[in-house]
Order: C-alpha cells, then structure tokens, then sequence
C-alpha cells in the first residue's frame, strides 16, 4: 500500500503545483484596481484635460485675437508657436525639479500657476503683455507634461495599470480638444475671446488641486503597504541598449507628434485659405496682407475643428488601445503611419473643401491610434526599467515638443499645403523609425 500512496500523492502534488503557478498568472493579468487608483486616475485625466484645452486652444482663438489686435501675419504666427516652445524648455526642466522638490510640489506649481496666468492672459492690455502670458501658460503646461504621468506611475498599486492609465488620459487630451472646439462655436460669436479664455481651463484645474491636497500619496494603511510591496516586486532592470532605445522612442514620438501638433493650426489654416480663395471679392489677391479678418475661421467653422481635432481622435485612441492587442508594435504602427502619410498627401492635390476635412480627420484619427501607444510607450518601465523612466519620460516628452514645436511652426509661417507636404515626409520618416524598434514587446 506504501508504493500505491507515494505513487498517487506525487501526481496530485504536481497537480497542484501547476494549479498554484496558473492561478499566479492570471492574478498577474487580472488586475485588480483599488479606490485610490481611481481617485489618482481621475485626478490625472482632469489635468490632462485642462492640457488638451490648452494645447487646443491656439487653435481656436488665434485669428480671432490676431483680427481684435490687428496684428501682423508674423506676429500671429510667433503667437500660435510661443505656447508650444515654452512647454517644451519646461518639460525638459521639469523632472530636475520634482527630483529636488519633488513631483508633488511641481504639479501644485504648475496648476496654481494655470489659474493664475489664464486670468492675466484674459486682462492683458497689448500684444507684448499677451504673448508673455502665453509663454507662462506654456510652461505651466511643460512642468505637468511628463510630471503628472509620473505621479500616476509611482502612486498606483500595480504598474499593469499604467497602460490603461496611459490610454484614459489620451481620452482626455482628446476631450479637451472636443470641448474647446465646442465652446468655441457656442460662445465666441456672443462674448469675446478675453472673456472665452477665463471659461475654458480654469474651472478644469481646481479639482486636481483638491485632490493633491488630500495627501493620497501617504498613507500607513494595510492597502497601502500591499501597494508599496507589489510596486517592489515589479521592479525592471534598465535595458544594456537603453540609449538606443530611448533615441528610437524619442524619434518616434517626435516625428509623430510633427503632424499631431501641427495639425492644430494647420487645419484652421487651410479652412482661412479656403475662405480667402472662394471670397468674391476682386481684391482677393491683397487684402489678406492688410485685413487680418478676411477668412477668418467662424461660426459652424468650430464644430469643424472639433470633430477633426477631438472626434476623431476619440475613435483613434479607443481603437489604437484595442488594436495593440491584436498587433505586433512594429506591423501595427508602421501602417499607421502611412495612413497619415497617404490621408495628407490627397490633401495636397487640393480635392473638395470636405474631401480636404475628411482627409485631415483620417488622419487625426489614425494619429490618434499612434499617439495612444506613444503615452503606453512613455511609461514603460519594462521597455525602459523601473529607474530610468523618469528620465526617458522627460526626455521623450521634450523631443515630442521639439517635434510639436516644428509642426506648429510649419503651420504658422509656411502656406498649410506646403506643411502637409512636410507631414507627408515625416510620416514617412515615422514609418522607417518604427520598423527599427524592434525591442518593444506590446
């Protein structure tokens, strides 16, 4: 009987052995989201709404602020960038930072700070004085960029959160541009746009505040302690071609963020140009250099805007987190970019005015579906380790801004079918980034 009993126990210990090892897995693939992660999630959508607000609303107000103040088209352009240079010398300073004073005090400055320099943005007297409150914007904007990403990362019980985290937020920032482009046609026809800039971000930045103030991050509670010892099991090591893997990142988000960024004035841009080509008026051919208000984006004009900017975008990054899945990185990636690539490129043989909208919110959407795994590949502690994603973060959030910068230039200072053109070949360029990135596991 003592052979029959050894012989019978072994299978059943192994059975249970192999019953033990499955139910790891799937705990490790079930994540389980406790109440402060939401409450750390909904505090990071809030603010990364108040960044598509921003970020969108050169978009929206520009001309019309360029038509008020009779400026010139080189001061109009230098208005539509400055936002964006400043938000990217800020990111780049912004991990630094937090790393002397830590996250926390970063995001309070820079939301405080929102608030603050929204309200001089709306009171200010000249040109001069605007564009300074612009670039502060800017920079309250660059300091949370990469920051408040971080924040969620460090502060959630489980990193398996973080890519749909990561994908939420994306949401938001698409929400945002919706929103602005919505109140945009509601009420700058009935108020002006001082006026319109204190309705839009500022009631979006208090509740994040709040929330800070709670002091979430600390905390001595059982559930806490389970958070702290599961973040130290999931440590990474850095990667030995870490530099090389930053640099392929960092390029790829740079060159994608060429289109996305500079998309924001480029389709208002061809919508002016539009206007200005179907105007009747026989002195067409001059009176833009001398009236700021001719062709003017208006009206419907807005609801336009925001279905290209955020609609699209909604569809894109939903669909973009759905499809990771399906795809490798490389294979699903590369097409989209040259979806972006070929969606501009009908642009440039100037087809119907709605061909044209439909062409640019194509290529949105599909930017959208990119930029959703380039927020992923941004916190990606696998793909980066655990102790240098601060530091690729930042650095990736700035090369995105670089490239962010150069696509709004494009817009402000060239003809829109020139910049599509530009956004052909960095599409293009994208695609060839993408298929060398062969590191990334997702």
């Amino acid at each position: 009987m003592s052979p029959m009993i050894t012989s019978n126990s072994t299978p059943d210990t192994e059975e249970e052995r192999q019953g033990s090892e499955r139910n790891t897995l799937l705990k490790r693939h079930i994540v389980k989201w406790t109440g402060k992660d939401y409450i750390f999630l909904v505090q990071w959508m809030l603010i990364k709404f108040g960044h598509g607000i921003e970020i969108y609303l050169p978009g929206i107000i520009t001309q019309q602020v360029s038509c008020e103040m009779d400026i010139s088209p080189l001061g109009e352009s230098v208005l539509g960038v400055i936002l964006y240079v400043f938000m990217a010398l800020s990111t780049l300073i912004s991990m630094p930072l937090a790393k002397k004073l830590g996250n926390k005090f970063v995001l309070y400055l820079s939301l405080y700070s929102s608030i603050i320099f929204a309200v001089v943005c709306a009171i200010v007297p000249n040109y001069w004085t605007l564009l300074i409150s612009r670039a502060l914007t800017g920079i309250c904007v660059g300091l949370t960029a990469a920051t408040s990403g971080v924040y969620f990362t460090q502060n959630v019980s489980s990193i398996e959160i973080v890519p749909t985290g990561a994908f939420l937020q994306g949401f938001a920032i698409a929400l945002g541009s919706t929103w602005i482009g919505f109140l945009g046609w509601c009420l700058l026809d009935l108020i002006n746009w001082r006026e319109f800039i204190l309705c839009t971000s500022i009631p979006w930045f208090i509740p994040p505040i709040i929330i800070l103030h709670c002091n979430l991050e600390k905390s001595d509670s059982h559930e806490e302690q389970l958070d702290t010892d599961s973040r130290k099991k999931e440590h990474f090591k850095e990667p030995t071609d870490f530099n090389l893997r930053l640099c392929k990142g960092s390029l790829f988000i740079g060159l994608l963020m060429v289109f996305g960024y500079g998309s924001i004035l480029l389709v208002p841009e061809l919508m002016k140009s539009n206007n200005f080509e179907n105007s009747e008026s026989p002195l067409n051919s001059t009176i833009l250099e001398y009236d700021p208000c001719q062709g003017v984006v208006h009206g419907a004009e807005y609801l336009v805007i925001a279905a290209i900017s955020g609609g699209s975008q909604f569809f894109g990054r939903y669909f973009g987190f759905l499809l990771r899945k399906c795809f490798k990185f490389r294979v699903l990636q590369s097409v989209i970019g040259a979806l972006t690539a070929i969606s501009c490129a009908v642009v440039l043989f100037k087809p119907g005015l709605w061909v044209q909208y439909t062409c640019m919110g194509i290529a949105k959407m599909v930017y959208g579906m990119q930029s959703t795994e380039s927020l992923i590949l941004l916190l990606d502690a696998e793909y980066f380790g655990s102790d240098g994603l601060a530091a690729s973060s930042t650095l990736m959030f700035t090369v995105a801004y670089v490239g962010g910068i150069g696509g709004v230039a494009l817009a402000s200072f060239l003809n829109p079918y020139t910049t599509t053109l530009l956004c052909v070949v960095s599409s293009s360029l994208l695609v060839c980034v993408v298929l060398s990135m062969t590191g990334v596991q997702h």
